[in-house]
This record gives C-alpha cells, structure tokens and sequence, in this order.
C-alpha cells in the first residue's frame, strides 16, 4: 500500500493525459517503461523515501500496457543505461530490475 506522498508521485510520473496515441515519434511502450521507472526510482530516492522496486515494476508495466514482447528491448534499454557511470543507479537497483526481468 503506498502512503500519500508515494501516490502522488506514482500519479505525476503514470499520468498519460497528454498521450500522442499512434504517432510514430512516440517512444515504445518498452522505451516509456524504462522512463518511467527511472524517474519513480529517481524520485523516491531524491526524497529518501523508502519503495518495493518490484511493485514498482508491476505497477509500471501495467500503466505503460508492456508485455513479454517488450521484455528484450526493456532489458537492452536498461543494460545501456545501467552503463552510463553518469547515471546514478545503485546496485541493488539494478540487481533487482535484473531479476525482475529474469522472473517476466
């Protein structure tokens, strides 16, 4: 169960208010994934405010309608960015982002 504070940034970062639909300049639902994980990821940390990275991945992939065949292209997106020492993702983040994908 999220407190307030959780709820309300989980609302800012899934609000697809402003969706393009079919517009091929929109990014995957693969690459909107990876987004807004980050962001919630970033968020709770900028706040030190403690979350379940694997409800959060649930609750993501359900918002962002991603199935299993987003899973190697969500899986590449991250591998990428977990490369990029300017990135700022902890280990135990991206430990459990690898399992989750591994249990998909």
């Amino acid at each position: 169960m999220k407190d307030k504070d959780q709820q309300l940034l989980w609302e800012a970062y899934t609000d697809r208010s402003g969706s393009l639909g079919d517009d091929p300049t929109v990014p995957s639902p693969a690459a909107d994934f990876v987004v807004a994980v980050s962001e919630m990821i970033a968020a709770y940390n900028e706040r030190a405010m403690s979350f379940d990275t694997t409800e959060l991945l649930d609750n993501v992939a359900a918002e962002t309608n991603v199935d299993d065949s987003h899973l190697g292209e969500i899986a590449q997106i991250f591998e990428d960015d977990f490369r990029d020492p300017d990135a700022g993702w902890q280990h135990l983040e991206v430990e459990a982002i690898r399992e989750w994908l591994r249990t998909q």
